[in-house]
């Protein structure tokens, strides 16, 4: 398929004249843009022309109130006391709406690294991943894309999920990749993953060259009962992709490819908003945008209300259909209302790529996710690739694998199915550890652990006293890093006791001024991460349970390993420019790698 047939597609416009006028008509300008407004840094123009003629439109998001210095909430300006702690959501910014992850909520992982690890010795070295709870499929990118150049050996990439609808978006945007030239699947990619509406020419494309592979294979399994397990190898000239369904899910992945019945553009972007701006939502949103800078905020909200990745000044016209593979269960919004695509990706990866207009967040990740889904297909096409994809409970997978003849992993990453609310530290280390390579096959095989919660959930079971009693030494760390506040003596009291009651003559406005609540969640990013994170090795006696399993933390030599313990954590010698960046990253700075190892056979 050429590229050119969807040309304005895969090239969005930067000009923000998206009004036009030529010869009578109004059309969106697709000059190369040079000029970024200055007062917004938004949105960017190839001439003053086109923005003195855009300056009407522009005008209200340029002088939003999102867009001042010092935003100020609606809980601020009314004197009331925040939704969020009536409601007693002090601890943990809550979300609402489907607790689905169709998008990753941890910044894309390399779980492969072969240069720091395997190294450059043997690049035509046969090597297999285990995705075991895979979520997205940003972490197989970013693996594949990092292979050294030159990798000449067969790939064989294991992804399984529990939720369906997962399963089968990761199937199809894999079966772009291995199917259409790269320079039209990788543009494609970046709104089948995150946009709510696509191109009515981008469906068309979907339907004509990827649904006939599975409508071949309802064919087939028709007249099997509807629970039996049906597998299917899709081959391509250097890759495969291999599905494992029951017949019955089959025929619902190819209802991924349909909009439902009567489902308009209109109606999926009001269903959708019932979640992302839900008004009784607003305090909870006005607390995460009180700490972004202006573009961000503006970008969320653009991207809340619109929900199509693209560059900020970027014309949305095209984009005429509801992504199906979104709106399959009549009425829902399938994820939460902080589900964002910024979450899935490396803040220090993307910000880079930003356009002329530096403040588009939004618009430097969609230029980044092009030009590294535009390397994920060329490598897919160029290197001999083995996907294979199940959509099994994770406790069953390991018999699955070893009916279909895996045995070994040199990696294996599981997500956080480790946390105790999922199946648990010792169960997932019992069901992977033996599934990793031995020593003498590859003696850097990793399984790698995250543990997101461990550390909060650790620190409530201690209760208020101790979080109380390591107050001071947070905000020694805080001041450290940040400066001294006029409010030192009222910060002391509002948190250590955030759920306190209003004092005599303090009104709602000052106890819940956003400030004070900013820095009750910026504390939280300097407690004892080490010391909780001990306990809860030692309460769940993990040491143990490795040994028990033939496994062991992995000891790193000379900087070789995956990821870091803490990657997101507050670090020595970080700036506090360094530090407001990566308060604008939702981590909480307390999530927990750890990577385990095979114990060397005596």
């Amino acid at each position: 398929m050429a590229a050119t047939a969807m040309m304005p597609f895969l090239t969005p416009s930067l000009c923000a004249n998206t009004k036009r006028l030529v010869d009578g008509n109004v059309e969106f300008c697709r000059e190369a843009a040079g000029l970024a407004c200055g007062a917004c840094n938004l949105v960017q123009y190839c001439s003053k022309e086109c923005q003195k003629a855009h300056w009407r439109e522009h005008k209200g998001q340029c002088k939003s109130d999102l867009m001042q210095p010092e935003y100020v909430p609606a809980w601020a300006r009314e004197g009331r006391t925040p939704s969020f702690i009536e409601n007693d959501e002090t601890l943990p910014i809550a979300s609402s709406g489907q607790r689905r992850y169709l998008w990753g909520n941890m910044p894309a992982l390399d779980i492969m690294k072969m240069k720091e690890n395997e190294g450059l010795g043997d690049l035509g070295r046969d090597i297999s991943l285990l995705f075991a709870a895979s979520g997205d499929c940003r972490n197989i990118v970013k693996t594949i894309v990092g292979l050294p150049e030159g990798y000449t050996g067969q790939c064989t990439a294991v992804l399984n999920d529990r939720d369906f609808a997962v399963v089968a978006r990761n199937a199809i945007l894999l079966l772009l990749a291995l199917r259409l030239d790269p320079e039209a699947s990788a543009p494609m990619m970046i709104h089948l993953w995150y946009s709510a509406l696509i191109p009515a020419i981008m469906l068309d494309t979907l339907q004509r060259e990827i649904l006939p592979y599975i409508e071949n294979v309802c064919a087939k399994v028709n007249d099997k009962p509807a629970h039996s397990l049906q597998a299917k190898t899709f081959k391509f000239p250097m890759g495969s992709l291999r599905l494992l369904l029951k017949k019955e899910q089959w025929f619902r992945l190819a209802s991924f490819f349909k909009v439902p019945d009567g489902l308009t553009c209109h109606s999926a972007t009001t269903l959708r908003r019932q979640t992302t701006l839900n008004p009784d939502r607003k305090d909870n949103l006005d607390r995460i945008l009180y700490s972004w800078p202006p573009g961000q905020r503006l970008g969320c909200m653009k991207f809340r209300a619109e929900g199509i990745l693209l560059p900020f000044g970027s014309s949305t016209q095209e984009f005429d259909t509801p992504n199906p593979t979104f709106f399959q269960k009549p009425g829902v919004w399938p994820m939460k209302d902080d589900a964002d695509p910024l979450r899935g990706w490396l803040h220090t990866d993307y910000l880079p790529y930003a356009p002329i207009a530096k403040a588009d967040v939004y618009g430097s990740l969609f230029f980044f996710l092009g030009d590294l889904l535009l390397k994920f297909c060329k490598r897919v096409r160029n290197t001999r690739l083995s996907f294979q994809l199940y959509n099994v409970d994770v406790r069953e997978l390991p018999s699955y694998l070893r009916q279909d003849g895996r045995k070994a992993f040199d990696r294996i990453e599981v997500d956080n199915i480790c946390d105790r609310g999922y199946i648990g530290p010792s169960t997932t280390v019992s069901l992977f550890a033996l599934l990793l390579q031995p020593k003498p096959q590859n003696p850097h095989a990793t399984l790698i652990l995250l543990f997101q919660t461990a550390v909060r959930e650790t620190e409530r079971a201690l209760g208020h006293g101790y979080k109380a009693t390591d107050l001071p030494r947070r905000l020694q760390r805080m001041r450290k890093l940040l400066g001294d506040w006029h409010t030192r003596d009222m910060l002391l009291g509002s948190l250590a006791r955030p759920d306190a009651g209003e004092g005599e003559g303090e009104t709602a406005a000052a106890k819940y001024n956003p400030e004070l609540i900013r820095m009750a969640d910026v504390q939280d990013r300097f407690g004892d991460f080490d010391g909780l994170f001990d306990m809860f090795w030692k309460g769940e006696r993990m040491d143990e349970v490795l040994a028990a399993n033939g496994v062991r933390v992995r000891v790193r030599k000379r900087g070789r390993g995956i990821v870091d313990q803490w990657p997101y954590r507050v670090r020595r010698g970080m700036t506090k420019e360094e530090f407001e960046v990566l308060c604008r990253v939702d981590v909480s700075g307390s999530e927990r790698y750890v990577e385990v190892e095979r114990v060397e056979a005596k």
